[in-house]
């Protein structure tokens, strides 16, 4: 077993490298095995989920450092779990655990918030290395959160959404201010993944819902500056997407 460890940060204070919190969310029982015991080897504290569902089930909602995802179970659902925790804890690192992903998978799953992607089969040092850097990095360059109201106008004729009064303006393109008017037009403020991918001209596109999953990624991260809430676009099992964002069409008369 390793000593603990710590390092000076720039305030002074000692960062303690030796009780890092580590989730693994796999469907392999032997990469479970692999990574509890890399993580007991370097003191870590280790938790695992084998499903995004088993992963709610169980309560395990905790404030992880550093996650560690099968990039076989990275759905809808385990898309808002990830942004949610980003969203809260910014200082979370996400890395994405697959072999023969190609490369534009690999752009594909970086642009939905990895920070890294690596093989299912890292050796030990590679593992303590990662996860320590992964940390150390995080904790030297804090992310601040945003703390707003959500009281938003939608300007159809600038394709701009505002916080009103703030100085916050978000533009959208063409396509995100159409999903944003389809949203809204919508009493419950959503819509279904067919009637999505309709409108981003996805609809017989093979790899249409994963277009689908970067298009809702991005434009739910253009979102946060305005939003108070966890995850301004949730991934609705079985159906398709809702706007938790209360947005209003601003009224020129």
């Amino acid at each position: 077993m390793h000593k603990p460890k710590s390092l000076i940060v720039d305030d002074g204070q000692l960062l303690n490298l030796h009780n890092i919190s580590v989730l693994l969310i796999h469907h392999d029982y032997d990469v479970y095995l692999q990574f509890e015991q890399y993580s007991h080897h370097y003191g870590n504290t280790f938790v695992y989920a084998d499903s995004v569902e088993s992963l709610r089930d169980k309560k395990l909602i905790l404030v992880w450092d550093v996650i560690y995802i099968d990039v076989g179970i990275y759905h809808d659902e385990c898309i808002d779990i990830i942004n949610i925790f980003k969203l809260s804890f910014p200082h979370v690192k996400v890395i994405f655990l697959g072999d023969s992903i190609t490369l534009q998978e690999r752009i594909d799953y970086l642009q939905l918030g990895a920070d890294l992607i690596l093989s299912n089969h890292i050796v030990q040092e590679e593992f303590g290395l990662i996860t320590r850097y992964m940390y150390t990095n995080a904790k030297m360059n804090p992310k601040p959160l945003l703390t707003l109201d959500d009281n938003v106008m939608f300007d159809i004729v600038t394709s701009e959404l505002h916080l009103t009064g703030t100085d916050i303006y978000i533009e959208l393109n063409l396509q995100e201010a159409s999903i944003i008017k389809l949203f809204i037009l919508d009493a419950k403020q959503q819509l279904e993944t067919g009637q999505l991918l309709d409108a981003i001209g996805s609809l017989d596109n093979p790899r249409g819902r994963k277009n689908l999953e970067v298009f809702i990624s991005r434009l739910r991260k253009k979102l946060v500056p305005l939003s108070t809430n966890l995850s301004p676009i949730k991934a609705v099992r079985k159906y398709g997407y809702h706007l938790t964002l209360p947005i209003r069409i601003k009224n020129y008369t």
